[in-house]
């Protein structure tokens, strides 16, 4: 059994407004070609760098990256060619030098295998050159290929497809708009006059209108951007949604304190009986159960502000587990 309460709290000004995407982003071809595979459909839900949107014809692109992958080796082998053509022509110099010193050698013989030597390292120079551009062609022509791939950026749902398969893309082209998924944000417009009574990271209760719902979300934003015709601010508030019941467009109510402070009746959380006939709960009227309907006002913490149809006391039982099996004036057996 749980206990109604009477607080004292602030009381709540409804605003209205409604769930918006977290994320948004429409996901564009880095590539011009011919889509060749197309498996997600509106309405599949996408993983991170995993799935994969669409891919682009590839042909060209794989043999750009054999192509580059030839001239690297063949840059390789030129670079080999050098080395050894400088290691010998470093050792013909040498072999000059001492004869020199033997007054074997002519003085333009020595100049000739210097001059070689520079030749050589030039060569060296430009062959090591030309390999490192060739590497980088590779890696230019692997990255072509592998942007040919248009995967999902982050965790989400597609909402939309822009292309299909057999369709010719350009570079920058739509090829699908998706959107996040297992939070949503609510954004609500709060009057001047209340909105410095709001906090960011501060819990704000909620009313999903079309579900009944009572949640609770964290700000994680009020825009100092008022409108000067509503004199009202923007507020954005983060909701979980792990069974992505929440949807983009979703009307919402958000019960924004106040400076006014009165006394509430608040019930615990699990007390609350939600029927196709509305909210209630049941009561331990001398011994007996009684259901009364009740309407949430907002949630605060574990428990929920409540407005009872028939006058209620603090202090008072209420069932908090079973209360679905119970039938008016059922005798109660309290469990301590």
């Amino acid at each position: 059994m749980g206990v109604i309460e009477q607080q004292e709290m602030n009381t709540r000004w409804d605003v209205i407004g409604r769930l918006v995407e977290r994320k948004r982003s429409i996901i564009p071809a880095e590539q011009a070609g011919r889509i060749t595979e197309m498996d997600v459909e509106d309405g599949d839900t996408v993983s991170a760098n995993r799935t994969i949107l669409a891919q682009i014809d590839d042909v060209w692109a794989k043999l750009n990256v054999d192509a580059a992958q030839a001239e690297l080796e063949q840059a390789i082998a030129s670079k080999r060619e050098a080395v050894s053509q400088l290691q010998q022509e470093k050792r013909d110099l040498s072999f000059y030098e001492d004869l020199a010193t033997k007054n074997s050698a002519k003085p333009k013989e020595v100049d000739d295998a210097r001059t070689a030597v520079d030749i050589a390292e030039a060569r060296l120079t430009s062959a090591s050159a030309n390999l490192q551009q060739k590497k980088v062609a590779l890696e230019r022509a692997k990255e072509q290929l592998a942007r040919l791939v248009v995967k999902a950026p982050f965790d989400g749902i597609v909402v939309r497809k822009h292309t299909e398969l057999g369709q010719w893309v350009n570079q920058g082209d739509p090829v699908a708009e998706i959107i996040t998924i297992g939070q949503i944000e609510a954004h609500v417009d709060v009057p001047e006059t209340l909105v410095n009574n709001l906090m960011p990271n501060n819990q704000a209760s909620l009313k999903i209108d079309a579900l009944n719902l009572e949640t609770q979300g964290k700000i994680i934003a009020i825009i100092p951007d008022g409108s000067s015709a509503a004199r009202t601010f923007p507020v954005h508030i983060l909701l979980d949604n792990p069974q992505g019941k929440l949807k983009v467009g979703m009307s919402v109510t958000a019960h924004i304190p106040t400076s006014d402070v009165k006394p509430y009746l608040t019930v615990p959380r699990n007390a609350i009986l939600t029927t196709s006939l509305g909210s209630a709960i049941w009561v331990n009227m001398d011994g007996k159960a009684m259901r009364i309907d009740v309407t949430i006002l907002f949630g605060t913490k574990d428990r929920y502000v409540v407005h009872p149809s028939m006058p209620l006391k603090p202090g008072m039982q209420v069932v908090i587990e079973g209360a679905e099996r119970l039938f008016p004036t059922q005798p109660l057996e309290v469990i301590q």
